[in-house]
């Protein structure tokens, strides 16, 4: 049984569309939040490892300290360039799906308004189905 009450009549269903690319938004926002992350310890790893392979005191804990580092920045590096592979594949299957929303929604277009600063604004035409904006 369907956990979501979405009906899906056809594979031109707008409702079914709109809400995967919801979905895949928010999933592509957590591979990058997840990646950044993923620099920000490799960059800490590499500072740790600079710091242990300077040390004049190169006893036995010192070099399990600079294993277990080089270990780290190993495995890093890997999930790294796994959630870039991700990323990618996932910015890629955004774009089929925005160009088929595109292609099914029967476009309700509106006028706006954005505040660029206090005293600007820049006016924007956007369908109010799917969210497409007018160049």
């Amino acid at each position: 049984m369907n956990c979501y009450n979405i009906n899906i009549i056809s594979s031109n269903n707008i409702d079914y569309f709109l809400f995967t690319r919801n979905k895949f938004l928010s999933i592509l926002q957590n591979l990058k939040e997840s990646l950044n992350s993923h620099y920000e310890l490799r960059e800490y790893n590499g500072g740790f490892l600079d710091v242990c392979k300077t040390k004049k005191n190169k006893d036995k804990e010192k070099e399990e300290e600079i294993i277990i580092c080089k270990n780290n920045i190993f495995i890093l590096d890997k999930e790294m360039n796994r959630l870039e592979e991700d990323i990618k594949a996932m910015e890629e299957q955004l774009l089929s799906i925005n160009k088929k929303i595109q292609h099914i929604c029967v476009h309700d277009f509106v006028e706006d308004y954005i505040d660029i600063d206090p005293d600007r604004s820049v006016k924007i035409v956007y369908c109010q189905v799917c969210e497409y904006t007018k160049g």
